[in-house]
Parts: C-alpha cells; structure tokens; sequence
C-alpha cells in the first residue's frame, strides 16, 4: 500500500543525509543498505512501513486467484479492451490471473520487426538456436546465426534452409530439425543498444508503461540505485518456428475451419511445444509482434520436413483432435500464432506433485519437473490433471499485436502455431512481490549446478529499495526518523575547539 501510494503520488521528500560527520553522495537510507540488510535494520523497515500503512488505512484483500472450476480442463483469461485504464488493469491484475489486451501492435511499426528488416540488421550475429525435440528426446543447441535462423521462418523454404544449415554447420539436427528457436535475443548486448529503432518503438507502444517500462514508477525494480547491478529484465526477443504450417488461413477473422490441423489428429508422438512448461520469479508482458503468413503447398504441412513429421502431426493433435476442434472454434480478429497455457499459482505444488508422478512413470528423475522445463503438458496429460488433482488452468490463442500479461510464480507453457516473433519485457509489481520473495526459497533447494539456482533477480533488494523510495515520497525518512517527522536531520555543530596554547596559571 504504502508503495502504490508513493508512486502514484509523484511527491518526493528531502533525502536525509548521512550524520555523524560522514560525508556520502548518496541518501541515508541507500547508504545503509550497502551493509546487506543487517536484521536490526529490516526490522527497522519493518516498523516503518507498518506505521505507513497505518495511516493509509486498511486495504481489501485481493480475489482469489484460482480459474473457475468447470467440466473442461482449461478456462479463457480475462481479456481487457485496447483502451483499458490503468485502474481496470489493477483490478484485474491483483488477482493473480494472465491478462490479455489487444490492440498493442496497431501503436508498433510492423516493418520494423519483420524477419527481412531483423535479418538485416544482424543477419550475421552469432547466436544459440535450439532445435525443439519431442518427449523421446532432449532439445538440442547449436551455434548459428540470425540469418539461418530467418531463411527457414518462412516455410516454403524451412526444408532447404534446413538442409543448407546442417552441410554449413556439419550439424546432424535429428528429427526435430524443423522446429527450431532462438530465445533470449539480444544474449549478451542490451536490447536498446542492438536494436536502437525497434526498442523505442517498443517504449513507445508498452502498455501500462507504469507498471511495465524499466522506469515505471510501479516497476518496483526502478527502485534501485544507479550504482547497484539491476536484473536484466529485458525487452528480450523470442522467435520460433511453427509446430502447424498451415496451407490455409487458421482462422483470421474467426470463421474459417482447420481442416489441415484436423488432417494431423491421429498421429502419435509427444508435441514438443515451442516453450515448454516454467515458471519466472518475475512478473512479465509478452507481445506478439509478427506471424509468418500462411503458405500454398511447399512448407505447409507435415510433409517435405523430412524426419520432424511425427512432431509436427503430434502438435496438430495437440491443438485440435479431440478438443472438437477448439483451436478453429476460436473468435477474434488477426492471424493466430501460439497457444498459451497458464496455471495459477496456487496451483503449483499440485501440478509440480502430479508431474513428478509422470516423470517417475517415465523412469525420469528430474531435480524439479517445472525448473527443469522438461514437459510440455499436452491434452492427455491436461485432462489426468484436471481428473486427478482438480487442476484446470488458462487455455487461450494469442493473435498479432496481442500483449500476454504473465504473473509471477505462475507455471506456463507455450505452442507456437505458426513461426512467428515475441517481445517480452520483465518486471516487479507490487502485487506480487511477495510471490517473488516466496519462490527465492523454492529455487534454493536446487542444486547448485541448477539454472535455476542462482538468484538472478535479486528481490530481497528490490523490496528493500521499493520500500526506502516509497517512505521517502510518503514523507517518513526512511530508516532514520520516526515516519511523522517530515524535516530531514540537521548536522549538529562540532564541539568549539579548545585554545591551542592557554595562558598559564597566576597565583
């Protein structure tokens, strides 16, 4: 409360200083959190913020969290409209579900983030792809460059990318040659320094930039000093190709049939997924900024791949046979390009639990089936799920210019349809902090080789940071006066000097 208060108010307060004669460049309460947040000290925080709040007054808990229960095995999310408020998404937001908002790539500069315009760019950057695999075995990464990755978006021409990559790179890709990945691109440069054109468009078009931009007041990760090392939290590119590379148009304007995607519902194999299922310790908005158009013949299909057509038939099944056909059945406006599944936080020991049950059926023995991201839930294993244990989670199509709104802590996975190209951007609400700090102790007992292991967010600090801003624009110094005083300290007059030489004694 005291947080939303203090961003929302736009007031700053003096910034004490450091007494006892010490002479720092930076606030008193920045200074003393350079000693690593002794216990006196959070409890300190602890007292001041609860005194905050008192005078806040009492705030009404948040909803529950939870889809609704019914017979399905997955829920739509709440979707709010292009021109939804900041309130409308705070209301909708603190209840702990994915949001969806179209609209966003209307306010984006399509030709800027076209496979030509990127390739262009930085075709010959040298990056990681990764070639997704079914459940028989493991993904496989490799070293390629942007440009091989985008002469095969384009399925008419995926199979003789392929076959051009693997004489290039004397790769053998196996049989999920077809789908490949990259992720988290830029890998090492900042994004606004790569790609300076596309990141302003980006900063321009971000919904809810309170929340979402790295500056945003509510962002609580722009607490932190300028001295510090921030997480990177983006905006990161994603780009995959599609698990379904249609003859015909999936859908656009919420009428046509998948006959294509039908034709695939009887194969067997595991669909691979383009994301499989993770969880992040950070909140996150995700938005669908291109998607390949579909292609007559050629690299439709599931045939001309060579060994990936169990893959791509199984993924077919995945979002069509037996679902009666769900995927055709979905209304709205703009090309489909992924298939999202979220669960809701609270459901996570449950689905963590039943998984682990999977996995030992399977002879696996994961460190954790959800941080290791070794499962794609497919439909089989979504209705056990929902029989078993209870657990329904969010099922929903993302179209062109669609913004995802991710939650922290809640388990998701996602199913590109057709190879299409995402922005993500991280951040820290205040909402969920509290879910940020809970899953810094779920990630600790990882082994320390784990990637999951180390803390890369660093929530602890962004809380401590959040909290010391919050006071100060709430008027309370934070940390050094009680939360009522207003004025910053005054530095107390040295004692006088004693005379250098004084007279001596008369008798």
């Amino acid at each position: 409360g005291a947080m939303h208060a203090a961003a929302q108010s736009g007031g700053r307060a003096a910034r004490p200083r450091a007494t006892g004669g010490m002479h720092c460049a930076h606030p008193m309460g920045e200074w003393r959190l350079c000693a690593r947040y002794q216990r006196p000290l959070i409890a300190e925080l602890e007292a001041a913020v609860t005194a905050a709040r008192r005078r806040l007054g009492p705030s009404a808990p948040p909803p529950p969290a939870n889809p609704p229960r019914s017979d399905q095995s997955h829920q739509s999310p709440p979707r709010l409209p292009p021109n939804a408020s900041l309130r409308a998404f705070q209301e909708a937001w603190r209840r702990g579900a994915p949001l969806l908002l179209a609209g966003v790539g209307d306010k984006l500069r399509r030709d800027l983030w076209t496979p030509a315009a990127l390739a262009k760019l930085h075709g010959s950057l040298g990056v990681k792809l990764v070639a997704l695999s079914d459940a028989a075995g493991a993904d496989v990464e490799f070293d390629a460059t942007v440009g091989d990755f985008f002469e095969g978006y384009d399925p008419a021409r995926r199979s003789a990318a392929r076959r051009k990559l693997q004489r290039s790179g004397g790769i053998e890709l196996g049989s999920a040659a077809r789908l490949l990945k990259l992720k988290d691109f830029p890998p090492a440069a900042d994004f606004a320094e790569l790609l300076p054109k596309q990141h302003a468009d980006w900063a321009a078009a971000i919904p809810f930039a309170a929340y979402t931009s790295r500056t945003g007041q509510l962002n609580l990760a722009s607490a932190l000093p300028h001295w510090s090392l921030p997480p990177d939290l983006g905006p990161k590119m994603y780009a995959a190709y599609g698990c379904i590379e249609e003859t015909e148009p999936l859908d656009p304007d919420g009428d046509g049939a998948a006959a294509e995607v039908a034709a695939g519902a009887g194969a067997v194999g595991s669909c691979p997924g383009s994301t499989k299922l993770h969880m992040d310790m950070s909140d996150a908005v995700n938005v669908l900024v291109h998607v390949a158009p579909s292609r007559g013949g050629g690299g439709g299909g599931s045939g001309g791949g060579g060994g990936s057509a169990h893959a791509v038939a199984s993924c077919r099944d995945e979002v069509s046979g037996g679902e009666g056909d769900w995927l055709s059945r979905q209304r709205g406006t703009g090309a489909i390009g992924a298939v999202w599944d979220i669960w809701a936080a609270e459901d996570e020991p449950r689905l963590s639990a039943f998984l682990a049950r999977v996995a030992s059926e399977r002879g696996e023995a994961p460190a954790h089936p959800i941080h290791d991201q070794c499962f794609y839930v497919g439909r089989a294993l979504r209705e056990r799920l929902a029989a078993e244990e209870g657990v329904r989670g969010w099922r929903f199509v993302q179209r062109q210019g669609e913004a995802v709104f991710i939650p922290a802590g809640c388990p998701h996975q996602v199913l590109n349809v057709r190879a299409c190209i995402k922005v993500a951007q991280d951040f820290v609400s205040p909402e969920h902090l509290p879910r940020c700090l809970s899953l810094l102790d779920a990630f600790r007992p990882l082994p320390r080789a784990h990637k999951r292991s180390e803390d890369l967010l660093g929530p602890k600090a962004i809380a401590a940071h959040a909290a010391s801003r919050a006071l100060h624009a709430l008027g309370a110094h934070f940390l050094h006066q009680p939360p009522h005083e207003s004025q910053p300290p005054q530095r107390q007059a040295p004692p006088p000097r004693p005379p250098p030489n004084p007279p001596p004694a008369t008798t």
